[in-house]
Formats: structure tokens, C-alpha cells, sequence
């Protein structure tokens, strides 16, 4: 789920932030890294690691700074 929320975030700061400098970059930061996760989650060994209570909070601390700085 915070895969395509940063997915949809970088897309949706890409066409709303248009005009401003740097924008691209980081919208496709947002972008790669919510795909990055998605595809994390497709590896079969995965269940184990994202079950992890760890894990999910070290990747919902990335996707806050990923949202954080794509809209900043």
C-alpha cells in the first residue's frame, strides 16, 4: 500500500509541480522508490521479511521521507 501511495504521490507532484526547479527528480525519486517496494514485495521469500515488525517500521520511515521530500 505505501508503494503505490508514493507511486500516485510522485505522479500527482509531478503534474501539479510542474514549474518548479527540480521537480522531475523528485518525483522520479518517489516514483523508483515506490516501485522498489512493490517489487520487494513480489519476491517469494518476502512474507518472512515484511511480517517483520522492524521492517515495517523501517519502510514506513522511508516512505515518510520519500512523501516528505517530494513535496517539499
Amino acid at each position: 500500500m505505501m508503494g503505490y501511495a508514493q507511486i500516485a504521490i510522485g505522479f500527482i507532484n509531478l503534474v501539479y509541480q510542474n514549474d518548479k526547479a527540480g521537480i522531475l527528480g523528485k518525483s522520479i525519486f518517489a516514483v523508483f522508490m515506490g516501485s522498489l517496494l512493490i517489487a520487494l514485495t513480489f519476491i517469494l521469500k518476502a512474507d518472512k521479511y515484511f511480517s517483520n515488525k522492524t521492517s515495517s517500521v523501517f519502510w514506513s520511515a522511508i516512505s515518510t521521507i520519500v512523501v516528505g521530500v517530494s513535496l517539499i
